[in-house]
Formats: structure tokens, C-alpha cells, sequence
């Protein structure tokens, strides 16, 4: 899966700037020139006009590598700042990779269906969809089926048969891991091992256990005192479990 980091900057009553970045954490920036800030490390950030003079862009800590400055939509109104999985669902509205319905509301304590994990799924891969044919007959009409053929070309995902994938079902705990796992494998990732409580069947184990081994949950998975994680692989997966999973997957 692309690997994608966000950079946040907020500018303090002082001129000042504090920028977070994904492993270097805060930093506090000070204005020496205009667009020209540095931090404390002696790092030049600058920020890049677009041709309407407004900011495009910013360099930071890397010469070769520019971000993106991306407009920031207005939050789903079901969603709170203090919700636990309020900042991954951010992440991936941010980044236009999960949309709201027509009320403004997300619908995070919803199950999230085959078609649209799919879909969300295929859209972190920062790939063209496939132009091909539908993968299998129930898919041929539904919204997600350029997705799911892209997945099912790449190995990713398996139909319920030869002929049908059921996109409009809720999706499983278990089928997400293993999916998500799959994708993760494709940039060459090797299969990780964790030590799991609960049930999850033989053939999701090893994607049940790559997830785990690389905590890729929201605050729905608890680590017991022993060490072990009990996934609820057999649970449907929540619209809000979905996006801590993507967001750290993301990030990982």
C-alpha cells in the first residue's frame, strides 16, 4: 500500500508556525524571510505560490520532496472532535478517500459494506482503476466494480463464488484484515506473526495476524495482559473501524 504523510501547519498569534510532521513530531518554525521560515535544527521550510498567488505548496526538511497543500472539508456532523476515531476519518476525508451522504453524516457505527471496503481499499493504492469488465455478475451495475476488478486482478480479493462477490453485504473483520494484509504484501511486505485471542478462521489467519502484528485498529481492539489481541474477527467491520485501519495502513 502507498505510504502518504500529512503535514499539518498552524500559524500562532506570534508569526510563529508549528508544524507536525509524521516522525519528527512538532516543531516550532520562525519567519526570516516572506514564505521563509526555519526551526530550531536550522531546517528551511518555504512555502510555494500558486500562478494566483496563493499557497500551492511547501518544501520542508527534504529538497526533493514538495507537499501538497490540500483544502480542508467540512467535518461529517455525526463525527466528534473527541470521538476516537474522529482523526483517522479526517485523514481519509482529507484526502478524499471516504465521502459522507447526502445528510453531511459519515455514518461511523454503520458496517461498512464488501463494495465500498473495496472501493476505499482500491483508492489508497493511488492506482487507475481497471478498465475491464466487471469480475463477477453481481458487481456488473453496482458503483464499486472498476475497484473490485482492479483488487481481484492484483490477487487481493476472492469472490463468495466464481460468480459472485455479495458488494452490498457488510463486510467482515476478518475478510477487511485479510484484504488489507494482501495489499500491504504487494510492496513487498512479508507475513508477520502476533499472538491472538479469539476466533478467526483458518484462511484469514495469517491477514488477521499481519494486522494485529502491525496494530492496525482503532481503540475497538484491546491488548490483554498477557499480550495476546482478541481481533472480533468474525464481527461485521464498523465505517469508523475501517478508517483507523486504512489511516494507520496509510502512516505504517
Amino acid at each position: 500500500m502507498t505510504k502518504t504523510s500529512l503535514t499539518q501547519v498552524t500559524a500562532e498569534p506570534d508569526g510563529k508556525l508549528i508544524v507536525e510532521t509524521p516522525g519528527a513530531g512538532k516543531q516550532e518554525l520562525k519567519q526570516i524571510d516572506d514564505r521563509l521560515f526555519k526551526d530550531a535544527d536550522g531546517n528551511l521550510l518555504v512555502f510555494q505560490e500558486n500562478a494566483d498567488k496563493s499557497i500551492g505548496y511547501l518544501q520542508y526538511r527534504y529538497e526533493l520532496s514538495t507537499s501538497k497543500k490540500l483544502n480542508v472539508p467540512k467535518p461529517f456532523s455525526d463525527v466528534r472532535k473527541e470521538d476516537g476515531y474522529a482523526s483517522y476519518i479526517a485523514t481519509l476525508q482529507l484526502l478524499n478517500l471516504v465521502k459522507g451522504k447526502a445528510d453531511g453524516m459519515f455514518g461511523p457505527s454503520e458496517p461498512i459494506t464488501r463494495g465500498e471496503f473495496a472501493a476505499q481499499a482500491a483508492g489508497l493504492l493511488f492506482m487507475s482503476l481497471s478498465k475491464k469488465p466487471a469480475a463477477f455478475a453481481d458487481t456488473q451495475s453496482h458503483p464499486a466494480a472498476a475497484a473490485i476488478r482492479t483488487l481481484y486482478e492484483l490477487g487481493v480479493i476472492q469472490g463468495s463464488s466464481q460468480s459472485a462477490f455479495e458488494p452490498d453485504k457488510p463486510i467482515t473483520r476478518q475478510e477487511a484484515a485479510v484484504i488489507v494484509a494482501r495489499t500491504i504484501q504487494l510492496g513487498g511486505a512479508s507475513p508477520m506473526d502476533a499472538k491472538l485471542s479469539g476466533h478467526a478462521d483458518p484462511w484469514a489467519l495469517d491477514g488477521v495476524k499481519q494486522i494485529v502484528a502491525l496494530g492496525l485498529f482503532g481503540p475497538e481492539v484491546k491488548e490483554a495482559a498477557d499480550g495476546s489481541v482478541d481481533y472480533k474477527a468474525q464481527q461485521p467491520m464498523l465505517r469508523q473501524e475501517a478508517a483507523a485501519l486504512f489511516a494507520k495502513a496509510l502512516s505504517s
